[in-house]
């Protein structure tokens, strides 16, 4: 959602970048990455103790609430949801097929509801960020997990072996990037 607020995020005639908190949300942990004045602060991983299901989706939620809590961005960035196809294992035919997994699909979206109930309550400005969107900072085209740890990994001199700490990473390059064309 973005304010007039937001909008004063650009790096120019001297105003300050904000305080980014961009967030990759999966099945078994959220990455997270925080940013100021455009500057690479922090990063990490908010890990569950189940694969996501109904019954800890809440405790995820406030898991992630406290770190947004802690932190006090002035921006919060989420991947956008996206139903892919994944290799499926059918019992009947006992082969691996490629299907959308819509029910991760469906958890996925509800957690990112939830989300935006508590940035909208609390009046916390956040953007959903399309994945091609922030894909673009790694290389045009195709984008897999390699090379997104691959890029982060180069860009900061790190070793990271967690995907979604690097996508939460690029997702926060991404939108930086943007403010300091506009």
């Amino acid at each position: 959602m973005k304010t007039e607020k937001s909008a004063k995020v650009q790096k120019k005639g001297g105003e300050h970048m904000k305080k980014i908190l961009s967030l990759d949300q999966s099945t078994s942990n959220v990455g997270f990455a925080i940013f100021e004045d455009g500057e690479l602060k922090d990063y990490g991983c908010i890990r569950y103790s189940k694969k996501i299901n109904s019954n800890n989706m809440y405790s995820i939620f406030l898991k992630t609430v406290e770190k947004i809590e802690n932190e006090k961005p002035d921006i919060v960035l989420i991947e956008d949801v996206y139903a892919k196809k994944m290799p499926i294992y059918n019992k009947k035919t006992k082969k691996i097929i490629m299907e959308y997994n819509i029910q991760t699909h469906k958890k996925l979206a509800n957690l990112q509801g939830m989300f935006i109930s508590y940035f909208i309550l609390h009046q916390i400005d956040f953007e959903i960020v399309a994945p091609k969107t922030w894909q673009k900072v790694v290389k045009s085209g195709t984008v897999k997990k390699e090379d997104t740890l691959s890029f982060v990994n180069k860009k900061y001199s790190i070793n990271l072996k967690n995907d979604n700490i690097a996508d939460s990473i690029c997702i926060g390059l991404s939108y930086i990037s943007v403010c300091e064309n506009l």
